[in-house]
């Protein structure tokens, strides 16, 4: 589990760090923890419509690494950041795209899907300011890292995982889930009766309106 950490986050930080592309991002299918943190890595974040989202690592007993603390607060805020990964709530496209998590979504068939990025990526390579906005995405990193380098982002997490691999809780929330142990009722997170006024506020950022 160490080195397959090590080797996603090896893999984020080259697309993190390329200065002469744009990097898309084309998310097919449902997406959760590591695999929706890895897409967001990418400079354009696209997604089929009605597949579902779930940004968090909570509950697999999991702090999470592949630098999702620097690439999840860049893209939705460090607010809703905290709520995505604490509520643990599953949301949709048009919600994702609402808090900016994703670009866009279109399509429905994966077919249909392929064809739309296809043509963003044409549209992406065809246009007349795609230099200025090289400069700029490069430019960003620039400041973010004056601010925090991507190591210690990398360190960080890497170091809260360690800690969690050490912890019960873990051990019990992987033997679930490869034994694919069913919870004996509705998990408290998604039973929306069981919350409070507050929480069940919380819950409403990723409603769309």
């Amino acid at each position: 589990m160490k080195q397959k950490n090590r080797a996603i986050d090896d893999f984020v930080y080259e697309v993190l760090t390329t200065e002469t592309h744009l990097t898309i991002a084309a998310m097919q299918g449902n997406a959760a923890a590591g695999g929706v943190m890895m897409a967001l890595a990418a400079d354009r974040v696209y997604a089929r419509t009605g597949i579902v989202l779930n940004p968090h690592y909570k509950h697999m007993g999991l702090y999470g690494s592949g630098y999702w603390t620097y690439s999840l607060p860049r893209r939705v805020g460090q607010d809703i950041a905290q709520k995505l990964t604490e509520t643990c709530l599953p949301i949709g496209t048009q919600c994702a795209k609402q808090i900016n998590l994703i670009d866009d979504h279109f399509a429905e068939t994966p077919a249909e899907f392929c064809k739309y990025v296809e043509q963003k990526a044409e549209q992406i390579v065809q246009s007349e300011n795609i230099g200025q906005i090289l400069q700029l995405k490069n430019k960003r990193r620039f400041l973010d890292e004056r601010y925090k380098l991507l190591e210690e982002y990398r360190r960080e997490e890497l170091e809260q995982m360690k800690q969690n691999f050490a912890s019960s809780d873990y051990a019990t929330a992987r033997h679930d889930f490869v034994y694919k142990v069913s919870p004996t009722e509705t998990p408290r997170h998604l039973a929306k009766h069981r919350h409070s006024s507050e929480e069940v506020c919380l819950c409403k950022v990723f409603t769309p309106q």
